[in-house]
């Protein structure tokens, strides 16, 4: 086994387990640049697939008057 040390107690700085910094706020804001372009790609996707409702919106004449 190791030796005993005696532990000197540590700074808060030296004590945290990770530094924060430019690296960590560029990793999140290309996360939410690319969930961004995700988003708007869906959207595109979305409205490509959609059936053209100009087609069906033209409301049907009845004899009856529109009275059921």
């Amino acid at each position: 086994m190791a030796s005993e040390e005696p532990k000197k107690p540590l700074s808060a700085t030296e004590a945290r387990q990770g530094v924060r910094g430019v690296h960590l706020f560029a990793m999140l804001v290309t996360a939410l640049v690319l969930a961004a372009i995700v988003w708007a790609g869906v959207e595109l996707w979305g409205h490509y697939i959609e059936p053209n409702k100009s087609e069906n919106a033209a409301p049907t004449i009845s004899s009856s008057g529109g009275q059921p």
